[in-house]
């Protein structure tokens, strides 16, 4: 028998506790969503849980299974997020057109800069600015 490091539970442990946690945001943002209580992932993430705290190198299936959905499928799922979320949010503030930086230069409000006392400048004026 192949003897486990203590690094290789903690991590281990880490991944099924952030998987336990996803699986309940994801339930909670579902029932927010549909406006009903949407129950079904807590057994799971309940489990998940539990095996975490236990006994987590009894589900190193479910990480090795999470890896190579991660491999296989993480350009796929960041296309869908960049069409699906940051293409439309795109539009949208194209058609609203947010006043984020106004372009109109206000007169009355106060600034460092000065006019110049000079009209006209010569290259001696910028040799020694300081």
């Amino acid at each position: 028998m192949s003897s486990v490091s203590k690094s290789d539970v903690k991590q281990t442990r880490i991944k099924l506790l952030s998987l336990c946690a996803g699986l309940i945001i994801f339930s909670t943002i579902i029932s927010l969503v549909t406006g009903a209580f949407w129950p079904w992932l807590l057994p799971l993430a309940l489990v998940l849980l539990v095996f975490a705290v236990v006994a987590p190198l009894k589900l190193m299936f479910v990480i090795r299974g999470m890896d190579r959905f991660h491999l296989r499928f993480r350009k796929v799922l960041m296309w869908c997020f960049f069409y699906f979320f940051v293409v439309p949010s795109c539009w949208v503030l194209r058609i609203i057109r947010p006043t984020i930086i106004p372009l109109v230069i206000s007169q009355k409000s106060l600034s460092y800069w000065e006019p110049s006392e000079k009209k006209c400048f010569t290259a001696d004026d910028f040799i020694k600015q300081y």
